[in-house]
């Protein structure tokens, strides 16, 4: 797995309390993400979890340019990690590690004791991650797995 190094070139910065500049990279990185989707339905998901208090989000930068991001939503008194995203182009370098690595801290600061998420059995590079982060997978279902770590 692949391990993100800052460069001379670029250097990788991870924003967790998100303004106005950067919810616009957020909803643009959402729209790659679901290229299908239309943008209206995307500003409206992201106004309605941005003023939920139990959803979090993160938002990766190298050299200001957005390149990934994560949401999680409290769950039972845990942390569910809903998506973490990287643009194709930038994926395979440590970005999604690194973002996974943040919602651990990020978790662990607002008190929380358990971070879970639900990964699908062909989705490799979440399992990897999930694994080099140190989280517990068991069987869920024919074709998911469930992660679990304490913080």
């Amino acid at each position: 797995m692949a391990e993100w190094k800052d460069t001379d070139k670029e250097k990788l910065t991870i924003t967790t309390d998100l303004t106005g500049c950067d919810l616009v990279d957020l909803a643009y990185l959402r729209a790659k993400d679901l290229p299908n989707e239309r943008l209206a339905n995307i500003v409206d998901w992201l106004v309605s979890e941005r003023t939920n208090s139990e959803t979090f989000f993160w938002l990766a930068r190298i050299n200001n340019e957005p390149v990934g991001y994560a949401y999680a939503e409290e769950e039972s008194g845990a942390v569910e990690s809903k998506k973490i995203y990287v643009l194709p182009e930038r994926r395979n370098k440590g970005i999604g590690k690194e973002i996974k690595k943040a919602q651990i801290k990020s978790a662990g600061q607002k008190g929380y004791h358990k971070i879970t998420t639900l990964i699908p059995a062909e989705n490799d590079a979440s399992l990897s991650v999930s694994r080099a982060c140190g989280f517990m997978l068991s069987s869920f279902g024919s074709n998911h797995y469930n992660a679990v770590l304490y913080v």
